[in-house]
């Protein structure tokens, strides 16, 4: 999903050097907050959530911002997190969560893992939009 290969001159790394034809397909977008969230998991593999009461979207108690929001939206759409009401983390202090939210968990996806694993090898190609 994150390389073009097909004779590409950057070895398939994913760079677009436009030498396979086929570049732009397989390329992944993040806003600057996805990716900082992202890096997050290349530390911890859960991270708490909470959703407010007919909340559409969780809160992330390290980014409780509505950018924080969106990133975890934002990873939960292309499908590099999964995050779940149901699953809280234990022994975890969710901290001046509202009494009525629903504590819950993100976790890293088998593509996020890859898109982590692209990361470490190729690095981050262009500029990245933190709006």
């Amino acid at each position: 999903m994150f390389h073009c290969g097909n004779g590409c001159a950057h070895g398939g790394c994913g760079a677009c050097c436009g030498s396979c034809g086929s570049c732009g397909g397989d390329t992944l977008f993040l806003t600057g907050g996805e990716l900082a969230l992202l890096r997050r998991f290349a530390e911890v593999p859960f991270l708490p959530l909470w959703w407010d009461p007919g909340a559409e979207r969780p809160t992330d108690p390290a980014d409780p911002t509505a950018e924080g929001s969106a990133s975890v939206a934002g990873l939960s759409a292309k499908r590099l997190i999964r995050a779940d009401r149901a699953l809280p983390l234990a022994g975890y202090d969710y901290g001046p969560v509202p009494e009525a939210a629903s504590r819950g968990s993100m976790a890293l996806t088998a593509l996020g893992q890859q898109a982590l694993e692209y990361l470490e090898v190729c690095g981050v190609d262009g500029e990245t939009d933190n709006a």
